[in-house]
């Protein structure tokens, strides 16, 4: 569970620069941050001058909308990891408690069996051949 995690929260790491990336690259390929050309609603080119404050406010609102996406998603799976760790200790905990029944069962199994056999022995190193007490 742990590595879906890592998994997962690398999977948001790597989504995330990449989509910085993309934004920083299309602005760039449109004439920079200085000189952006953007469609209008005539579908036409309309040169539009961004300046390098506005720019720059773009990608840390971009940035701050794909962490609060991260963290929806991370969110999400602290609760499924939550919820499947808590089965899996219990899980681990059920087998450990199991093994250690077992484990103490045998003993005192073996324990009476040497007590038994103990016993037994001495009656019978007491007796005869016969049967008849020595």
């Amino acid at each position: 569970m742990l590595k879906a995690l890592r998994l997962g929260f690398w999977i948001v790491v790597a989504l995330c620069c990449a989509s910085s990336c993309v934004l920083s690259l299309w602005l760039i390929l449109r004439g920079g941050a200085g000189h952006t050309t953007v469609f209008h609603r005539h579908e036409s080119f309309v040169p539009v001058t961004v300046d390098y404050k506005d720019f720059v406010s773009i990608l840390l609102t971009a940035l701050g909308v794909m962490i609060g996406l991260g963290s929806i998603g991370v969110a999400a799976v602290a609760v499924f990891g939550y919820a499947e760790g808590r089965k899996m200790v219990e899980l681990i905990v059920r087998q450990a408690v199991r093994e250690q029944l077992i484990t103490a069962f045998v003993r005192e199994q073996e324990a009476r069996s040497t007590r038994t056999s103990s016993v037994d022995g001495n009656r019978i190193a007491t007796q005869g051949d016969d049967g008849n007490a020595i």
